[in-house]
């Protein structure tokens, strides 16, 4: 991202577009039909899944984003997407100010009492250092749970990007 952006001067906010639109084609490709829940982490990883929302909605599939976080926490690109989820209209839920802990399993495992067919892991991405926060690694632990297919942006929430493995 920092080589497309700083070198060849190519804005983030089409970066994620084109991240999420290709996220996006590889569910389509998979034959996603919905419900999907999009986990969003507050970085750039969750402005990605903000894209994926959008355009699996811009499809008729029935979308829910969770913030895993605080929405007010999003900034540059990220926070541009998610006022556009909420122009949108897409069902938006904040893990840290809506839901409690029985609430969260059911939000990430149905949708309008529909099974989720799939989940989006938009939580953390390549920037991510250390171990996950607690709510960050709650919501990871009930998604893993889940018995869906699931599609992690970057890589899966929790695995250290220099080394693979869990924290």
């Amino acid at each position: 991202d920092q080589l497309a952006i700083h070198k060849f001067g190519i804005p983030g906010i089409v970066l994620k577009e084109n991240a999420g639109r290709g996220c996006t084609e590889q569910l389509w490709k998979q034959g996603c039909q919905g419900p999907v829940v999009v986990l969003c982490g507050p970085g750039n990883n969750g402005g990605d899944g903000l894209v994926i929302a959008r355009q699996l909605a811009e499809r008729g599939v029935e979308v829910r984003l969770l913030v895993v976080g605080n929405p007010a926490d999003y900034q540059g690109d990220a926070k541009v997407n998610f006022e556009v989820a909420t122009r949108f209209g897409l069902p938006i839920v904040s893990a840290q100010n809506e839901l409690e802990q029985g609430d969260l399993a059911a939000a990430i495992s149905s949708c309008h009492g529909v099974a989720t067919e799939w989940i989006v892991d938009a939580i953390l991405g390549t920037g991510a250092e250390g171990p996950p926060r607690p709510l960050a690694a709650e919501v990871i632990r009930i998604a893993n749970r889940v018995s869906c297919r699931k599609m992690a942006v970057d890589l899966p929430s929790g695995l250290d990007c220099e080394t693979g493995e869990a924290h």
